[in-house]
């Protein structure tokens, strides 16, 4: 077996490693213990104490002085603190403010020992005034005092609107949403955007846009709070103090037809591979699904690594005999998404792994289809949707079976699928209006090649975008894209939270993000 060869299959089951322990729920490993600035704690000062014992007994006690640096414009619901001892330490940090319930604890929460300290405080409340007090670590002596205020953000912000949350809610987890907003340009402002339980921003960063016009359109939220983002040529992750960093280059051996990525997938921040989804122009059909044309819009999968190199490419253009041209949605082929004479034949907006296995689970929203593909021979698996390889379970109405126009699959166990099913030309050929939108959970049967429905919860329509989560307390979070409206429930339909985005604040893509501040803590240190 040649290197090159050998690399591959060994990077193949690294993956699968990876979609295995990624189908777990991220944010039951939520460690903060380190530091997320890799600049932050690079003191030469913080070795081990001095053996020097010529005086131990002249040791003069403990003091630490705390200051706070400026407003952090990467993201200025953040803010960090030099702290300077007069004699080696480990020490912690917290802040407090009136009114407000809980203690938001220094990051990381034990400072390694040494001289000089750098810690940052994370998911603040703009315009507020907060008590900082530094303590040596396990003491409950205050070392240093410091207060100090947030800035008040700009109007042009999103905003939720008609927010509500039930009183019982549960307030470990926030919501983040990646925004492309009018702001205060003529072109759009990318704006990740995280909103705690009270529809209040606790996290703000501002993408520059560097002559990329395209809007952002996905995100994974990895379990230490770092968020990462698509851009036309790299995967960016962002830090919760909102410094960028790249997770991946995507400088690829071949081009894109569009160079936006719709969707990725990363299992976590550590990760070697990464997957895209991209698009390019090949042979297909017009919107008539007959005339040949070679301006068809379709769609792949690449794998890649830290440095943009390619591992494995699919692409739809290879199996038109199976995923045919000619099952395009020919209503939203006139919509010309991707300008006048392209045609949009397969639209992928999903891609993720199949727990367990050498394969992968992708979502064609205009063939009205997943398809499942394995990694090592390309083939196409199956196809899974109406009149395909599946047959439909439950006694249903025939027009609620199945998903049309979805986005967003993901497996909430290895045998289920939650899907959010747009429902665009469910009883009528107006693919732009429909009676509702809803998540979908499916459980699939590959050995009897059947799918039955476990559940769903439908909300207002919306035609496009969108996405699902199942969150760790069992409940489900349902965004529905277009309209911008979000919903948490429960399992027996308990609405939970609601809120919404203004038309003119576009989001893309809504997920779950582990709260930043410990709402039950008391302050170790009064």
């Amino acid at each position: 077996m040649d290197s090159k060869r050998f690399l591959f299959f060994a990077l193949v089951f690294f993956l699968v490693l990876s979609f295995a322990a990624a189908c777990g729920d991220d944010d039951d490993d939520d460690d903060q213990s380190a530091s997320d600035d890799d600049d932050d704690n690079d003191d030469d000062t913080s070795g081990p104490a001095s053996d020097d014992d010529d005086n131990d007994d002249v040791t003069p006690p403990l003091a630490c002085e705390a200051e706070v640096e400026p407003v952090n414009s990467d993201n200025p619901l953040s803010r960090k603190v030099v702290v300077t001892c007069n004699e080696r330490a480990a020490i912690s940090g917290f802040v407090t403010t009136p009114g407000e319930e809980g203690v938001g604890f220094s990051d990381p929460p034990i400072s390694e020992t040494g001289l000089t300290h750098f810690i940052w405080f994370y998911g603040l409340l703009e315009d507020t005034t907060y008590d900082l007090i530094v303590h040596e670590a396990g003491e409950t002596t205050a070392l240093a005092h410091a207060s100090f205020t947030t800035p008040t953000l700009p109007g042009w912000l999103p905003q939720l609107q008609d927010y509500r949350v039930a009183e019982d809610a549960d307030p470990g987890y926030w919501i983040s949403a990646v925004n492309n907003t009018p702001g205060e340009s003529v072109f759009p402002t990318r704006v990740l955007i995280v909103f705690d339980r009270q529809a209040r921003p606790r996290f703000v960063h501002e993408m520059p846009l560097a002559g990329e016009f395209h809007p952002l359109q996905s995100q994974v939220v990895f379990s230490n709070g770092d968020i990462g983002v698509s851009t036309t040529t790299n995967l960016v992750g962002v830090k919760k103090n909102g410094k960028a960093y790249r997770l991946f280059n995507l400088a690829l051996q071949e081009g894109y037809f569009r160079p936006a990525h719709h969707q990725f997938y990363v299992a976590d921040r550590e990760a070697e591979m990464a997957m895209v989804l991209y698009n390019d122009l090949g042979p297909g059909v017009q919107c008539d699904l007959t005339t040949p044309t070679d301006e068809a819009v379709g769609d792949g999968v690449v794998f890649v690594g830290r440095e943009g190199e390619e591992i494995w490419r699919w692409s739809v253009f290879d199996h038109a005999d199976v995923i045919r041209p000619d099952m395009m949605n020919p209503f939203v082929c006139y919509n010309f998404h991707f300008g006048p004479g392209k045609y949009d034949w397969t639209h992928g907006n999903g891609v993720i792994p199949v727990p367990g296995e050498t394969a992968v689970l992708i979502s064609l929203r205009n063939v009205l289809q997943l398809v499942k593909v394995d990694v090592l021979t390309g083939d196409v698996i199956w196809q899974m949707g109406p009149d395909l390889d599946f047959t439909w379970l439950g006694d249903e109405p025939e027009m609620d079976r199945w998903f049309r126009m979805q986005h967003d699959p993901v497996y909430v166990t290895p045998t289920r699928l939650l899907i959010l099913d747009n429902g665009n030309c469910r009883y009528n050929f107006n693919c732009l209006d429909g009676p509702w939108t809803r998540a979908l959970e499916i459980e699939i049967d590959e050995d009897a090649m059947t799918v039955t429905q476990v559940w769903e919860h439908r909300v207002d329509f919306s035609h496009a975008q969108g996405n699902v989560q199942r969150l760790a307390n069992g409940n489900t979070l349902i965004y529905n894209g277009w309209q911008g409206q979000f919903w948490e429930v429960t399992h027996d339909h308990q609405e939970v939270m609601y809120g919404a985005f203004s038309a003119v604040q576009k989001t893309f893509d809504l997920r779950s993000y582990p709260a930043l501040w410990d709402y039950d803590a008391e302050p170790p240190v009064k």
